[in-house]
């Protein structure tokens, strides 16, 4: 019985993961949720599922091998420590060496057959993968795609971890170009079509008393982490369903900005230090002046709130919209600015022309053109009056057909799931105990069903 174990699976994901794995037990897969903190493990246990924990180490690893001192330094950037002090890198690898011990041990007395990491960039998740693989165990990488309701599938990790942000545009060369499905791509992404999720079941509540046993172990983080642990729960719960693409009046000629908040992971892992949504704009419409004052320049935010203060700057010269407008404002932009966005994505699909600042799987000489906060203008001007269609066109249908699976996290439907699975047994070369050949079909949703 092939055994597929979720690393470290955020709470907020847990439509995914609880879906996923009932279609793989369905066909015969065994599975477990590894959990870390007290408060993921009371909730994966609450909805049913076979948990693997780390607890109960005593001992740091004395493997001198581990890499424990960089995946402490990722670990330290994502709190938001780019220069952290010896204190602090201190307190990451002695937190890592501790998981390492516990790892070792899971992993030589009941090794799983794949592992499964969504949206892992942790130093913990980067040390399942290290182990994971020194121990031959095959691993898969799910992350938010280019496009909404996909995600990329990657063997290495997601966004600048993944190995498709090593590929050159000679590894394009013999992909042939489907306008066809481009098109679809893009005829979707415009429409807003989303396929009707598999039926979700709602979630479980811990009991109390697992609850509090959480909110006392976290209770070391402080009251904050203690206090959340108690809800911690509540972010696998169902959102409010999104509404309708918002189209607003927009200047044109413009350049589009595609702001990110500085907590993401992509901005304290993949871009330069200190670039922050503010600078970037300021920067563009510096350099936008510098090509044409007549282009004006608009930002599209984050899903995430961003500082008060930081919008009245934005506020001083720019236009903003929500990232519901997106789609409009990306259809009619001369050009798209932005760190590593992956809404970028769909400005390629456009064929508008990207200029991006960090790590990003687009980020292919020829396919897009990358710059520094210094460089932009010289990458504006580049970017307007270079133009690769053939290329652009070859990567996207490879990345959108083969690196993508057409699934969306946060309500995944039957061919997405289908899609995920079919990737997974590719992975484990083993056939389905109870289950006959799995259908996916890649590419957005027909016909195409508004979403409301």
């Amino acid at each position: 019985m092939p055994y597929l174990l979720f690393a470290a699976p955020s709470i907020g994901s847990f439509h995914l993961h609880d879906r996923l794995a009932e279609l793989a037990m369905r066909r015969g897969h065994r599975v477990s949720v590894l959990a870390v903190e007290a408060a993921d493990r009371a909730f994966w246990l609450a909805q049913g599922l076979p948990v693997q924990t780390l607890a109960g180490a005593r001992q740091q690893a004395d493997d001198e091998t581990l890499p424990l001192r960089e995946l402490a330094d990722i670990d330290c950037r994502l709190a938001g420590h780019h220069q952290p002090r010896p204190a602090q890198r201190r307190r990451a690898t002695r937190r890592l060496a501790y998981s390492a011990r516990a790892l070792l041990h899971l992993l030589a007395h009941d090794p799983p057959d794949a592992i499964l990491l969504h949206e892992g960039r942790s130093g913990l998740h980067r040390l399942v993968h290290f182990l994971a693989r020194r121990q031959g165990i095959a691993v898969l990488h799910l992350g938010e795609g280019l496009l909404p309701a996909t995600l990329v599938v990657d063997h290495e990790g997601v966004d600048g971890d993944a190995s498709l942000t090593r590929r050159i545009a000679a590894d394009y060369r013999g992909i042939t170009a489907d306008p066809a499905f481009l098109q679809a791509a893009l005829a979707g992404w415009l429409g807003g079509s989303a396929a009707p999720s598999a039926l979700r079941r709602p979630p479980s509540k811990p009991l109390l008393f697992d609850r509090l046993l959480a909110a006392a172990s976290a209770a070391r983080h402080g009251w904050r982490a203690s206090r959340a642990a108690v809800t911690a729960w509540q972010a696998a719960q169902l959102g409010a369903s999104r509404g309708l693409r918002s189209s607003l009046p927009m200047a044109s000629p413009a350049i589009v900005v595609l702001l990110q908040p500085t907590s993401c992971p992509r901005m304290r892992l993949d871009a330069p230090p200190a670039l922050s949504p503010q600078r970037l704009l300021h920067a563009t419409r510096i350099a936008v002046d510098d090509i044409d004052r007549t282009i004006a320049v608009v930002g599209v935010l984050p899903r995430e709130p961003l500082h008060a203060a930081a919008q009245q700057l934005f506020e001083a010269g720019c236009q903003l919209v929500p990232q519901a407008a997106a789609a409009a404002v990306l259809a009619t932009a001369l050009a798209v600015v932005t760190v590593n966005h992956p809404l970028a994505g769909a400005a390629l699909l456009h064929g508008t022309p990207v200029v991006h600042l960090g790590r990003a799987i687009y980020g292919v000489r020829g396919v897009a053109v990358g710059a520094t906060l210094a460089t932009l203008r010289d990458g504006l001007t580049t970017a307007l009056s270079m133009e690769r269609p053939s290329l652009r066109e070859r990567f996207l249908t490879r990345v959108l057909r083969r690196d993508h699976v057409w699934c969306a996290a946060e309500s995944p439907d039957r061919n997405g799931l289908h899609g995920l699975m079919q990737t997974i047994e590719r992975l484990l070369q083993a056939r389905a105990p109870h289950g006959g050949r799995i259908v996916y079909r890649p590419g957005p949703v027909w016909p195409l069903t508004t979403v409301g």
